[in-house]
C-alpha cells in the first residue's frame, strides 16, 4: 500500500520551530535586518545578542556583530531562538 499525502507524518513542535527560525534568518538576510539571536555559547551559557545575519549554509549562520564590528560564525544547532528586530536596518 502506498502512503498518501494525508498519511504523511506531521512535523513536531521542535522541527516546526527550527523551520520557523531558519525562515526568520533568511528573511533577515534578504532585508538586511538585525535579529535578536538566542544561542548557547561554547561554554554552555545561553546568550541573547542583536546580530545581522549574512548567510546560512552548511549548518552555520554567518553574522555581523555591530557592537564589536566583526563577523562571526555560529553553528545552527546552538541557536535556540531568533526574533526580527523591528524598525532597524543596516548596511552590513
Amino acid at each position: 500500500m502506498l502512503r498518501g499525502a494525508s498519511q504523511r507524518p506531521q512535523a513536531g513542535p521542535a522541527e516546526s520551530e527550527s523551520l520557523l527560525g531558519m525562515e526568520t534568518l533568511r528573511t533577515a538576510i534578504r532585508l538586511k535586518q538585525p535579529v535578536r539571536l538566542g544561542f548557547v555559547d561554547s561554554h554552555g551559557n545561553h546568550a541573547h545578542e542583536v546580530l545581522v545575519p549574512l548567510s546560512v549554509t552548511g549548518g552555520r549562520v554567518r553574522v555581523f556583530d555591530p557592537g564589536k564590528e566583526v563577523e562571526r560564525v555560529i553553528s545552527i544547532h546552538r541557536v535556540m531562538d531568533v526574533e526580527l528586530v523591528e524598525g532597524a536596518t543596516t548596511d552590513a
